[in-house]
């Protein structure tokens, strides 16, 4: 109603009194400022948008933000405001109706995976930030708790999601937009921002080297090859058959990981192991984003029939083990860097 209005001011003030407690530096304010910013981001994206604008402007004003490391350091602060809940979203359905026990297992999936998944990316955020900013920053000793805290909240969004969509079913129905096609133009910019963002970031760690331009272009062909989407072939058989969910995500990791081994093998040196690494683990993506611009919606889902329902969730639960395991490992290795 009326009242959530309430929380975008309420946003701005925070991503004011949040600068002001760092002097209008481009540095990360305490643990608790963070986490009221990432309580905000979970409760309303755009909230968190607002409250990441009022924290960059109030730096600006200070004159803080006049070099490229100050804007990737703000940028990566803001990003704990307002990525989280798109991120779970991104990852699992926000919202789904629960009305027999396969709703509910697929139910029960969106709260492990997303809330999961999303405390992960969280703590490389923070973890990201010396590397950003050129600077040790003490908040990167905090990112496992900012990670856990993260989980949670996702989790509590799910929870209230779940009764909103029990209590105001109508409302919802009634809320939800209808969105345009986007045009080619639309898309092209998207893509443009895009890969600037992914190539100043990766730039910023990897420095500039053959090994970036080589990775920037293969994130690259995808997004340009989508924007043409419809003028590929399309076959039911290549969608039936095509790895989604948790299955991608099992594939993506076992593949990530057996790359890695083998190029630590071959490349000891961090450097260099670093930068193949950064070619080599962005080939299985590209395939499977390639290989979805062939599939065709209307082919039978395996997972709904008998056998396939049984497989699918055992083939599940071993994915999440697997996820949790890779995910808990990195973790505990991130804490010897």
């Amino acid at each position: 109603g009326p009242f959530a209005l309430l929380v975008y001011p309420a946003a701005i003030a925070l991503g004011i009194f949040a600068s002001a407690s760092m002097d209008q530096q481009a540095l990360p304010p305490s643990i608790a400022f963070i986490l009221a910013m990432m309580v905000i981001g979970v409760i309303d994206a755009f909230a968190g948008v607002l409250l990441s604008l009022a924290f960059i402007l109030s730096i600006a004003i200070g004159g803080n933000l006049n070099n490229f490391d100050s804007v990737m350091t703000v940028a990566g602060i803001c990003l704990l405001a307002f990525s989280p809940a798109l991120l779970a979203g991104a990852f699992r359905p926000m919202r789904r109706a629960v009305w027999d026990f396969t709703s509910l297992w697929e139910r029960g999936t969106d709260y492990l995976l997303a809330s999961i998944l999303t405390g992960w990316v969280v703590q490389q955020i923070v973890l990201g930030l010396p590397g950003l900013s050129g600077l040790q920053l003490p908040i990167t000793e905090h990112a496992r708790f900012i990670a856990i805290v993260a989980v949670l909240l996702i989790i509590a969004r799910f929870i209230l999601e779940d009764f909103a969509l029990r209590l105001f079913p109508q409302r919802l129905i009634t809320m939800d937009p209808q969105y345009r096609e986007r045009t080619i133009l639309q898309q092209i910019l998207a893509t443009i921002f895009k890969v600037a963002i992914f190539a100043a970031v990766s730039g910023k760690f990897l420095g500039i080297s053959a090994q970036l331009f080589i990775g920037v272009a293969l994130f690259s062909i995808p997004l340009i090859l989508g924007i043409f989407e419809d003028k590929f072939p399309k076959s039911t058989t290549v969608k039936k058959w095509m790895p989604t969910g948790i299955i991608e995500m099992l594939v993506m990791t076992l593949s990530g990981l057996f790359i890695a081994s083998l190029v630590q093998d071959r490349y000891p040196n961090g450097k260099n192991y670093v930068l193949i690494c950064f070619v080599l683990l962005s080939i299985p993506g590209l395939v499977l984003k390639i290989l979805a611009l062939f599939g065709e919606d209307g082919a039978e889902d395996w997972k709904i029939t008998q056998y396939g329902r049984v497989f699918y969730r055992i083939l599940g639960v071993v994915a999440l083990a697997v996820l949790i395991y890779v995910i808990l490992s990195g973790l505990l290795l991130s804490n010897h860097f």
